[in-house]
């Protein structure tokens, strides 16, 4: 099942077993598509830019508890995220018109440009900085750039070419 919302203009969709964490910190461009079993981690802020797809069991994070867990032990449910130490905490990025694959992992800190693709399985490295256009697969590894893969269309197709130019232009 999916909702398809439309709140002040910005219009999604979205699978009813996506889970946003912290949605309050949870930045939505327009039209975008999210598929089932996604989760979207707002704990430091997620800003998804407008037209964005992002398949199946996705992972989206904004905090890393993985090595605070281990320092803290027993005492780690004591202190406020903001208080723990070794609690890493950076906002994620998705630039418009990006499609993430199934079985992705974006962590914290990272920043993907607009137009990209991630293909299925790809992990996006803490504080990764993906340029516009790639295509990425692996641990981060840019193989392409979409603009390559788009080019035919635009050559023959002058409607293309003017709806493409008008989304680059905005982000």
């Amino acid at each position: 099942m999916f909702y398809n919302v439309n709140m002040n203009g910005v219009k999604i969709s979205y699978s009813n077993t996506t889970h946003f964490y912290k949605p309050e910190n949870v930045k939505l461009g327009s039209m975008i598509h999210i598929w089932h079993y996604t989760i979207i981690d707002g704990t430091a802020q997620v800003s998804i830019g407008d037209g964005c797809q992002i398949g199946a069991w996705v992972g989206i994070f904004t905090h890393s508890s993985h090595q605070a867990i281990r320092l803290y032990g027993y005492h780690f449910n004591e202190f406020t995220d903001a208080q723990k130490k070794a609690y890493l905490m950076e906002p994620v990025n998705i630039g418009a018109f990006t499609a993430i694959g199934p079985h992705c992992v974006v962590l914290p800190g990272s920043h993907i440009g607009k137009g990209c693709i991630l293909k299925p399985h790809t992990v996006i490295p803490m504080g990764a900085n993906i340029p516009d256009f790639s295509i990425v697969e692996g641990e981060g590894k840019i193989v392409g750039d979409t603009r390559s893969i788009d080019q035919y269309f635009l050559d023959t197709d002058d409607d293309f070419k003017k709806w493409y130019n008008e989304w680059n232009a905005k982000s």
